[in-house]
């Protein structure tokens, strides 16, 4: 990394409307999924986790807004809140059209594809027109069941409440197929020992989470457009940027972070403290450090100690 480039300036600070907006809402609460892992979930003790739990943390801190989530709607009463403006944010939400009317969006900061899942024993599907006339279950609300009824209208949906019961119906033969996220799917299938599903092939459509805020409401001061940060030897890059009290990121959108010449970082989204010169890295997390290769969803950086821990699946690849 040359020396010879110029220090960014990460004395960003908020206009008097969103200094106002922030007095006038110390508290806000957002929407959630209370059964959509590993992005968010309410664990069994009641607590709200998931990828998207670490990064509205860390929001919170960096706008001074105390965010709360709303625990106890389920995903098709959250859009109705999100409509009438009784919920003012939502931290995770796939960006549409319709959504659009009444939300405004930040960069997608994690991005998955979608799959069709049958069970073991069901016939070959090559794609979401092979579904027609078929029983398939999809989330309620989720943008999932706006796109297949806008593109395919021949497909019999079936919308449950979410998509652990999405996958129930599934599995007890209540229905013949059900699309959702591909990581989801997943995480659930493992958890409930759903071992009769399989996945039968993927689909176009591809989820692109991002935040949403009421449409016209500023609670979050962004940059946006190639953005590069530097702290003495540490470069970061992404597409958007939220910065407060100097130090404080939360980054979107092609991140990469890079220290000295050998090691770097790629993400889809990540906070960085400069003060503990800490990192939380999400989604497709590529650490490379001379010719080791380390591949995960989820990654905590100490860029003073230069160590990296990891509470999920991870692949370690020798050059």
């Amino acid at each position: 990394v040359g020396e010879d480039r110029q220090e960014p300036s990460l004395r960003i600070s908020l206009t008097d409307e969103e200094t106002a907006y922030i007095t006038a809402h110390p508290k806000l609460r957002f929407g959630i999924d209370r059964a959509w892992p590993p992005f968010e979930y309410l664990d069994e003790n009641g607590k709200y986790s998931g990828i998207s739990s670490g990064v509205t943390e860390w929001v919170s801190k960096i706008s001074g807004i105390e965010l709360e989530p709303e625990k106890g709607l389920p995903w098709a009463d959250v859009i109705k809140g999100l409509k009438s403006g009784e919920l003012k944010m939502i931290a995770m939400i796939q960006p549409t059209p319709e959504r659009a009317e009444y939300l405004d969006f930040t960069e997608p900061y994690v991005s998955y594809p979608s799959v069709i899942l049958t069970r073991d024993d069901a016939p070959f599907i090559s794609g979401l027109d092979g579904l027609s006339g078929m029983r398939t279950g999809v989330g309620k609300g989720y943008s999932i069941e706006e796109y297949i009824r806008t593109n395919y209208p021949k497909v019999e949906l079936v919308p449950q409440k979410n998509a652990e019961v999405v996958l129930k119906k599934l599995s007890e033969g209540k229905t013949e197929a059900a699309v959702m996220n591909l990581a989801v799917a997943t995480d659930i299938i493992g958890k409930l020992n759903l071992d009769n599903i399989k996945i039968a092939s993927p689909t176009e459509f591809k989820i692109d989470l991002a935040f949403g805020v009421q449409k016209g409401d500023t609670v979050l001061q962004k940059l946006n457009g190639n953005v590069e940060l530097r702290q003495d030897s540490v470069y970061m890059y992404c597409d958007t940027a939220v910065i407060q009290n100097e130090t404080q990121v939360f980054a979107q959108g092609d991140v990469i972070i890079q220290q000295g010449d050998s090691l770097s970082v790629f993400a889809d989204s990540a906070t960085y403290d400069g003060n503990l010169r800490l990192a939380d890295l999400f989604g497709d997390v590529i650490l490379v450090n001379g010719d080791q290769q380390l591949f995960t969803d989820r990654l905590t950086y100490d860029l003073a100690t230069k160590v990296a821990t990891y509470d999920n699946n991870a692949t370690l690849v020798l050059d």
